[in-house]
């Protein structure tokens, strides 16, 4: 049957099927696919049957110790037969200035939230090489101290279902200064507004959020997920943002300790370390709690970096050269080699567009990645390039 014969439904399903790289290229092949390809109904159906499958792929932003910098490995053997010693392609190769302040919070719907320690934010999908830097905020010149830049940003970077934009909280609270602040960014709306916390649980001065452990990101079915520390009490709490109508409220947690939050397997989750063996619990959509697993122990354990597909995960070693360790159920440990200081992530690519809606201001979106996000970071001139 020719191409052009072919109903409009089932074109629009094998589209939505296809890899990002392929869409990209195929916008070009008529005006209706064009236009097929660029509508949000369009974009949401094929977010909606990556997140289904199992085309994730492993991305590493990892150390190299012979530079002394950072930079942005894929590994699309899901295997992982070579022990990650030849990598896939290099997504994208940014050596940090830096290294110890730049901070990539993610994956949401294939994008990623990037910070640097200079009040600077930006973000990035890196399956169709938009990088966007996000317009500062006036507010933020009474913190411009080293003091409070070298602590990690207490971010959450979610979406609002209901109007299809994605927001960045920025929970902002100084050691020295009694009030708190809480900075919220729209790509709908392409800038920063300050959320007042007067009557909400964040106006207690007692009361702390927390930084995602190792960036990542706990955006889970409309809310934002952090730990909060209260003073005198020694057992966490959750708190949680609905980005929907952007007010804050308490989750019961599990009915044991806790460390840290994160997302496992498609549920927030959160994460126990008792006598070097991982102990998981996950929460449903009722707000019930039950163990999902328990791995270890783990000789030399530090701590968990991400998870894997099957319920496997990554952990780092205190030893001295720092290994990564994927951790199977009902499999042997294997030993990634020495990149214990990554951060990893399960990428699935997406089309999201990092554009705005708003049509009267300027759009700072660009598709040549590599030199915006040279400059954001304040790189070094070498670059690799993605998808060569």
């Amino acid at each position: 049957m020719p191409i052009e014969n072919c109903p409009q439904e089932l074109i629009i399903e094998i589209l939505s099927r296809l890899p990002v790289k392929v869409l990209l290229k195929f916008k070009s092949v008529c005006k209706n696919w064009y236009e097929i390809i660029k509508n949000p109904y369009f974009i949401k159906k094929h977010l909606q049957n990556n997140y289904e499958s199992d085309d994730g792929h492993l991305l590493i932003q990892r150390f190299i110790p012979e530079s002394g910098l950072y930079g942005f490995e894929s590994f699309t053997d899901k295997t992982l037969a070579n022990n990650l010693d030849l990598p896939s392609s290099v997504v994208v190769d940014p050596y940090l200035q830096n290294t110890a302040f730049a901070r990539v919070f993610g994956p949401l719907h294939g994008l990623y939230l990037l910070f640097n320690r200079k009040d600077r934010f930006a973000l990035w999908n890196p399956g169709t090489r938009e990088f966007k830097p996000l317009p500062s905020h006036p507010i933020t010149d009474e913190f411009e101290t080293d003091q409070f830049y070298n602590e990690p940003p207490v971010v959450g970077f979610g979406h609002d279902p209901s109007t299809n934009d994605y927001k960045v909280a920025w929970y902002i609270r100084e050691d020295g200064r009694v009030d708190t602040m809480f900075l919220l960014y729209s790509l709908r709306n392409d800038c920063w507004r300050e959320l007042k916390l007067d009557g909400s649980i964040l106006s207690k001065s007692n009361v702390w959020l927390n930084s995602s452990l190792h960036n990542s990101n706990t955006y889970w079915n409309g809310f934002y997920y952090w730990t909060a520390s209260i003073s005198h009490v020694r057992q966490l709490k959750i708190y949680a943002m609905d980005m929907v109508n952007e007010s804050f409220l308490e989750i019961q947690g599990p009915p044991v300790p806790f460390n840290s939050l994160t997302i496992c397997n498609g549920r927030l989750a959160t994460r126990h370390i008792i006598n070097l063996s991982i102990e998981i619990w996950v929460m449903d959509s009722m707000g019930f709690w039950t163990k999902q697993l328990t791995i270890g122990p783990i000789a030399n354990f530090r701590y968990i970096l991400g998870y894997w597909i099957n319920g496997g995960i990554f952990c780092a070693t205190n030893t001295r050269d720092s290994r990564l360790i994927l951790c199977n159920p009902n499999e042997e440990l294997r030993d990634l080699g020495p990149r214990g200081d990554s951060n990893v992530y399960i990428h699935k690519e997406s089309l999201v567009s990092l554009q705005s809606r708003n049509s009267n201001k300027k759009e700072n979106v660009s598709t040549d990645l590599v030199a915006p996000i040279r400059v954001f970071l304040n790189l070094r001139p070498r670059i690799s390039c993605i998808y060569c």
